[in-house]
């Protein structure tokens, strides 16, 4: 809106992180921060309660929120006309099928070259290929595994990374029944066969999670931990020794085209599960009511889940939220509660590792969710699309990106 940033906008928006009434999901992520002080109008002193090592890390989560209009329009308002400092202005929102974006020519780095974009919401994967060979789309992300060659037979350009976040399905632990029970939650990680999962249903695309939420690209992945092996047996035993010999109910929250192909995993993982006894009731969640219902404490049971570490590519960002205290808190281990905060007070970036990693080692043992994979994003891209990119941070740079002869 041609508002200058400055270090109140800076301050106003890192209080309103930390004010437990906002419920922010990012809380967690900077909860040492004391107090946030405005030296000059570009300049602020943020204060921890002692050292803090992932401060940077858990910053680069927090969106500046413009303090004078947030204030004047509210939470809903600013949501209906949101305002950033990027290079597009927000000019339009249909619920659940579109936002318009024009080009901004004060942006600092110079004018964008598109003069628009439309970013459209498309969860069915069969919509998104089909808008890709007609042309409609110029860019479509998540392709499912399985038109890869199809659309390059069309003449796209289809790419693949590796995305920061690792897919899960968390188990509500801290609620009572079955799922408070260790032996029960390692019995389901048993039970589901993950090289399935990334063979058949992703076709390769993707890795295997090795017992932990994020990838060998992270800070803080413990490379000497193993992914869960596939043993039905082993976990109609470990359900026995639990005292669930025929199984039990449990609700399953599942997704469709949040993640590539979660509706198809979250289906695969059921009738796994089901051959160990256990009988998961599958219930698709619309993705937005999806986050407020985690963030409530609503999800029962189990859910599907990608835990982020993007774009810091740091294991602090989605550990954090498995603390007894955490937002949306779903587990609760006192020795995870000791280690993890030591981890956070040391600067030095090759011991915070070799902590994290040791609370990995906690984590998987206890097992508060099922163990995945990392999250591929395939994507496809139009021949007349130039500079566009889509990265492991999830983050795509759209300030040089342009198309062509259309």
């Amino acid at each position: 809106n041609g508002a200058p940033l400055t270090a109140e906008d800076v301050k106003f928006t890192i209080e309103r992180v930390l004010d437990p009434n906002t419920r922010s999901p990012w809380l967690g992520r900077i909860s040492a921060i004391e107090r946030v002080e405005v030296v000059n109008p570009t300049r602020v002193r943020i204060v921890t309660r002692g050292p803090f090592g992932p401060l940077l890390q858990g910053l680069t989560v927090v969106d500046i929120l413009p303090a004078r209009y947030f204030q004047e329009r509210g939470p809903t308002g600013f949501a209906a006309a949101p305002v950033g400092t990027g290079p597009f202005q927000f000019r339009e929102w249909v619920r659940a099928d579109r936002m318009v974006f024009t080009a901004y020519p004060g942006y600092w780095r110079g004018r964008p070259r598109l003069d628009e974009v439309v970013f459209r919401a498309i969860p069915e994967d069969s919509t998104r290929v089909a808008g890709l060979e007609t042309g409609e789309l110029d860019v479509g992300l998540l392709i499912p595994p399985e038109q890869v060659e199809r659309l390059r037979g069309r003449g796209l350009e289809v790419r693949a990374v590796n995305l920061g976040q690792g897919m899960v399905v968390n188990l509500r632990a801290n609620a009572g029944g079955p799922l408070a029970n260790r032996k029960v939650r390692q019995a389901l990680n048993y039970a589901v066969d993950k090289e399935a999962i990334h063979k058949t249903i992703l076709r390769g695309y993707g890795r295997i999670l090795a017992g932990q939420v994020v990838g060998p690209d992270a800070l803080g992945h413990n490379p000497t931990l193993r992914p869960y092996p596939y043993d039905p047996q082993r976990a109609r035993q470990l359900l026995a020794e639990a005292g669930y010999p025929n199984g039990f109910e449990v609700t399953f929250n599942g997704t469709i085209g949040r993640y590539t192909k979660d509706k198809e995993i979250d289906e695969f993982i059921a009738g796994q599960l089901a051959e160990v006894g256990v009988r998961a009731r599958l219930e698709i969640v619309e993705g937005g009511v999806y986050i407020q219902r985690f963030i409530a404490r609503q999800l029962e049971g189990m859910f599907i889940w990608a835990w982020q570490y993007f774009p810091a590519m740091d294991a602090d960002l989605p550990l954090n939220f498995f603390g007894c205290r955490s937002v949306g808190s779903f587990f609760c281990s006192p020795a995870f509660d000791q280690l993890f905060p030591q981890s956070r007070a040391t600067l030095d970036p090759r011991r915070r590792a070799q902590l994290l990693q040791r609370v990995a080692r906690i984590v998987r043992e206890e097992a508060p969710a099922i163990f995945l994979v990392q999250t591929p994003g395939i994507y496809a891209v139009q021949r007349r699309v130039r500079g566009f990119e889509w990265g492991p941070d999830y983050l795509m740079s759209l300030h040089r990106t342009e198309v062509t002869g259309r």
